[in-house]
């Protein structure tokens, strides 16, 4: 009974709910056909204001020409009768007081003597310092409450101005309306309404933006224009009754239709009543009580009369009997099926890999436990839905997984990338089911997520190990290299102080011997940023204007660049301070400059297409709440100055963008560059605790921000700015290095400043110097890195024959370990290559000093 029911609902349901579709279609042209006509509306009315706004500029562009031509006529007095369409002209003297009416309104308040410099007008009037005819805004009378604007022009030490009603042009545009009811009105900037082409409008002040309609003596839609000239918005009133009544004589035919509809639903539910529903309910009835061995009757003549109903009471009767044994026999089968089903389901279930099968059109036939934990859907959600729609990365695969099947071969996928809540390494596997008509495929995912991290984190610390390896040794070599040129500029400055020689000659070689000094400089501070990439050098801090920096890059990429590069800076107005090592920031700007200028020329394959602008922009202080909004490696307490720079060249790909601060990843493809440029930057501001940020498109160019924390401007400076002095004393020392160079220049510096010197080459032969002569020897400058013995070991030997031998360690490493061991076993001291005799004879003279006060 309850089937029975359920079957004619269903029906009933199926023809209501179509007649519900059928009137809900004519609802939805009906709104549709109204929305059509509001759109049009709305186009009509932009257009019929913006052509009332054009009117308005064309109607002030002809008041000025003909008050042009009235300015240049000598007897204005008698051409004052063409001016019919001012309403007042007058002079102004210089206090904005009439001193002349030529033309006067009847109506008008203006007269000689009037004072303009109190009036809303005396801004316009005093702006007034050419002969240029120009036009004011529109002015509201207070004695009539009419409209008007002047138009004036400066005529030596007086003014002529003319005053233009307004009070009729809002009548003469209505006529321009799209229809008959439309209202023109005049508005000031601040929504007051000045004039109206229909009287007695009750409307003062315009609605806010927001509003689309208003409602005074009907609903009116408001269309609104800001028009320059008059320094006023023009408003267009549309009533809704006008724009929407072609729409109401759609709507009582749709209400007809729906009357006709209802009527003809209700007469063939009625006959499919009475011809089928009937019938089959006797028919049913008879199935509910009916007893497989005999053959019972149906008491109803319309159903024997109907043939269809006739075959279907007698094939059912037949097949009946026969399906009692065949469903016998299938519930057995099942039976078993269902027991080895749930066996193999248990089994792939407790697998850690996600099994998914599915069929030929890839609808998902199994779904494991490890597919629900992956994607959070539940098996009965999955099954039967597309495999792409539960896991869309799987749809990069579709060609492969069709591939597959039509070959009937495996088909893998190893390490590829799933992004979700995070990313997430997959291997995957797709192999062809065969024998199973539910299954086509089996797709296999396992997580490799750990296993592919520990792989590039060992990748990675290899690079680093090998940029390690080679920079520390780079700036060893490069240090002695450059020790040499600085002591030997050193010690030719302190020589030419004492030589009488000529003024003009020595500031000349002093200021050379400077540029070989500041060169060295900067070359020993390169290799100490080389070595700021293995984290072997450390970051000397001191209060730095980033505006100082930026000037000072320009100038180095002025001299090196490509001429055909723009270099613009920009600097801030106010200190932008930050707390920060200067040869490193410097670096990493210029860094970013060499790259920016390589992407205006080699990396653009035509060279007649190289050049381009190249910014350098000092930025003001970003709050750190802000940017971590922006930005997840902003701290929110930590206050911002950035410095960014911009470039036109070829951009950089958004795939690249992920691997440019990765050591030896270059963009230069088959040009020229290491690949350490950028990570070297990366480090250094990640030492400063700042960030840097890129943004870059393709054939468009580059914009390189980097973030570094601020400090207030007003903090003392800690630069060293002591003046560079050399010491002397007395005292024999020895030298021992195995670079020629430094031992000779160590010597003339030492003895230049008043020392006795004995040199050694290697450890072997100090060791042997020392032990004759020890008694005399005051200090020994020592070489850490020999060949043969090393300073480690010599300093030992040393030791052992005086256990109070001062020692001062050099080397151009800054970070080695032995130094730290040499300290630890009473080293006096540690000076770093490249030096200078300044360093050097500051550094002797106070261990000298400490020894002689003990």
């Amino acid at each position: 009974m309850k089937a029975m029911r359920t079957s004619r609902r269903l029906y009933t349901i199926s023809e209501t709910v179509t007649m519900l579709l059928m009137i809900l279609i004519m609802i939805l042209v009906y709104y549709h056909v109204k929305n059509h006509v509001r759109k049009d509306f709305i186009k009509n009315r932009i257009y019929q204001i913006s052509r009332t706004s054009e009117l308005l500029d064309i109607f002030l562009e002809r008041k000025k020409r003909t008050f042009e031509h009235f300015c240049s006529i000598g007897n204005k007095s008698g051409a004052v009768g063409l001016m019919s369409d001012f309403a007042d002209i007058f002079t102004l003297d210089n206090r904005l007081v009439v001193r002349h009416v030529l033309l006067k309104d009847p109506g008008s308040t203006i007269s000689a003597g009037y004072d303009f410099s109190d009036t809303t007008a005396a801004q316009f009037f005093r702006s007034m310092k050419t002969p240029e005819i120009r036009h004011s805004g529109m002015f509201k009378s207070g004695k009539n409450g009419n409209i008007s604007l002047y138009i004036a022009s400066r005529q030596g030490n007086s003014i002529l101005a003319g005053r233009v009603p307004l009070s009729k042009l809002s009548l003469d545009f209505a006529f321009f309306a799209g229809y008959r009811d439309d209202v023109i009105l005049f508005a000031s900037v601040d929504g007051e309404v000045l004039a109206s082409s229909r009287d007695r409008l009750a409307l003062e002040n315009l609605p806010d933006d927001t509003e689309k309609t208003i409602t005074l003596d009907r609903e009116y839609f408001i269309t609104k224009k800001f028009n320059r000239s008059i320094d006023g918005i023009i408003v267009l009133l549309t009533p809704v009754s006008s724009v929407f009544s072609s729409v109401e004589v759609t709507r009582k035919y749709i209400i007809y239709f729906v009357i006709l509809l209802v009527t003809l639903i209700t007469l063939r539910l009625l006959l499919l009543f009475i011809v089928i529903i009937r019938p089959l309910e006797k028919f049913i009835n008879m199935l509910s009580g009916w007893d497989l061995n005999s053959k019972p009757e149906i008491h109803n003549s319309l159903f024997y009369r109907i043939r269809e109903f006739d075959t279907l009471y007698s094939t059912f009767f037949e097949k009946t009997r026969l399906m009692h044994d065949s469903i016998r026999e299938l519930r057995e089968s099942q039976s078993e099926l269902e027991g080895m089903r749930i066996y193999l389901k248990s089994i792939i279930d407790s697998m850690p890999s996600i099994i998914i099968a599915v069929d030929m059109n890839a609808r998902v036939t199994e779904w494991n436990r490890a597919a629900e934990q992956f994607t959070g859907i539940k098996v009965g959600d999955a099954e039967g839905r597309p495999i792409w729609h539960m896991i869309p990365e799987l749809g990069k695969y579709s060609d492969s997984f069709f591939e597959a099947l039509s070959r009937n071969e495996l088909c893998e996928f190893k390490k590829q990338v799933f992004t979700g809540k995070e990313k997430v390494y997959m291997d995957i596997t797709i192999f062809p089911v065969t024998g199973l008509e539910s299954v086509a495929a089996a797709i296999r995912i396992d997580d490799i997520t750990l296993f592919e991290k520990a792989e590039k984190n060992l990748r990675q610390a290899q690079k680093m190990e090998i940029v390690s390896t080679i920079s520390t040794g780079l700036g060893h070599e490069f240090n002695n290299v450059l020790g040499g040129i600085l002591g030997a500029a050193s010690i030719m400055k302190k020589k030419i102080s004492g030589e009488k020689l000529p003024e003009a000659s020595v500031r000349n070689i002093t200021r050379y011997l400077d540029i070989i000094e500041n060169s060295s400089n900067r070359a020993a501070a390169i290799i100490t940023r080389l070595l700021a990439l293995s984290m072997r050098q450390e970051v000397e801090f001191t209060i730095t204007d980033l505006n100082h920096i930026a000037k000072n890059v320009e100038k180095i990429c002025g001299s090196s660049l490509d001429k055909s590069i723009k270099i613009r800076t920009i600097t801030s107005d106010r200190p932008p301070i930050v707390n920060a090592d200067i040869n490193q920031i410097e670096q990493v700007m210029l860094t970013l400059c060499i790259n920016a200028a390589h992407s205006m020329t080699i990396m653009r394959s035509d060279e007649h297409q190289y050049g381009g602008n190249l910014t350098i922009e000092v930025n003001e202080l970003k709050k750190g709440d802000e940017l971590s909004r922006i930005y997840v490696e902003a701290t929110p307490a930590v206050n911002y100055r950035s410095f960014s720079v911009s470039d036109e060249g070829v951009g950089i790909e958004e795939y690249r963008l992920r691997k440019i601060f990765e050591p030896f990843y270059s963009t230069k493809h088959g040009i020229k560059g290491s690949g350490l440029g950028l990570a070297m930057a990366h480090n250094i501001i990640r030492i400063h605790g700042g960030f840097i940020i890129v943004e870059s498109e393709p054939g468009r160019g580059s914009t390189f921000t980097v973030y570094l924390p601020a400090v207030n401007a007003d903090d003392p400076a800690r630069a060293d700015t002591r003046e560079k002095i050399s010491y002397t004393g007395g005292g024999t020392i020895l030298v021992i290095d195995d670079e020629p160079v430094i031992r000779e220049l160590a010597s003339d510096i030492l003895e230049d400043c008043g020392y006795s010197v004995i040199t050694a080459s290697d450890g072997s032969e100090a060791v042997e110097v020392f032990a004759v002569r020890h008694e005399s020897i005051d200090l020994v400058l020592l070489d850490l890195t020999m060949p043969g013995m090393n300073g480690i070991e010599t300093f030992a030997e040393l030791r052992k024959i005086d256990p109070d031998a001062r020692v001062l360690m050099s080397s151009g490493f800054v970070h080695d370990e032995r130094i730290g061991r040499a300290a630890s076993t009473g080293a006096a001291g540690f000076i770093h290559k490249p030096y200078t005799l300044e360093k050097l004879s500051e550094m002797v003279h106070g261990i000298l000093s400490n020894k002689n006060s003990e």
